[in-house]
């Protein structure tokens, strides 16, 4: 999607966690570009539509992710906060047949306020009914680190996103690779 407007630099991980149509608007902003609302809205939905393709396709997940996300479930409320769209959201857990392991599930559609903030994880909590300090979030992204621990949660960061030591930085409790 940038490269039809002539940017190829872009670097991904400093923007994990963010809404897509805020890291498009960022990006064109910090190069000096001014696109309307409804163009950046146009090149999110592409982005997105062309990231579900490519998911689709490889199914880059962690080895044992499953087993592990079904194991947990078993002895644990789980819910998922993602800063992707609802229709990611949803491709994912269809192509992964997760969606009954959790008991919550918010998009980045769902929330006023992106990650770095708090929003997501506390509408989380609230909707297992758990209490933050009884939560413990997954992250790989420092802004969903910084917005775990604003929240009040504890965080298990996976490297590879982002480095171990952003993750660190940011407020995990712990990096693991795997």
């Amino acid at each position: 999607v940038f490269a039809g407007r002539g940017i190829y630099d872009f670097e991904y991980a400093p923007y994990a966690g963010w809404r897509t149509s805020e890291v498009i608007a960022n990006v064109l902003e910090r190069r000096g570009r001014s696109e309307s609302a409804e163009a950046i809205a146009d090149m999110a939905r592409e982005k997105s539509r062309i990231a579900r393709e490519l998911l689709e396709a490889s199914r880059p997940l962690a080895k044992e992710c499953e087993a592990t996300l079904a194991e947990l479930a078993g002895g644990f409320p789980l819910a998922l906060a993602s800063s992707g769209s609802r229709s990611s959201v949803d491709a994912f857990l269809k192509w992964t047949g997760s969606r009954s392991l959790f008991r919550s599930i918010l998009s980045g559609e769902d929330v006023a306020k992106a990650k770095p903030d708090p929003e997501i994880y506390l509408g989380s909590v609230e909707g297992l009914g758990l209490d933050v300090k009884d939560c413990l979030v997954v992250e790989d992204a420092v802004a969903g680190v910084a917005a775990a621990r604003a929240a009040g949660c504890r965080v298990v960061a996976v490297a590879g996103t982002c480095p171990a030591e952003a993750l660190l930085a940011a407020g995990a409790d712990r990096v693991v690779t795997d």
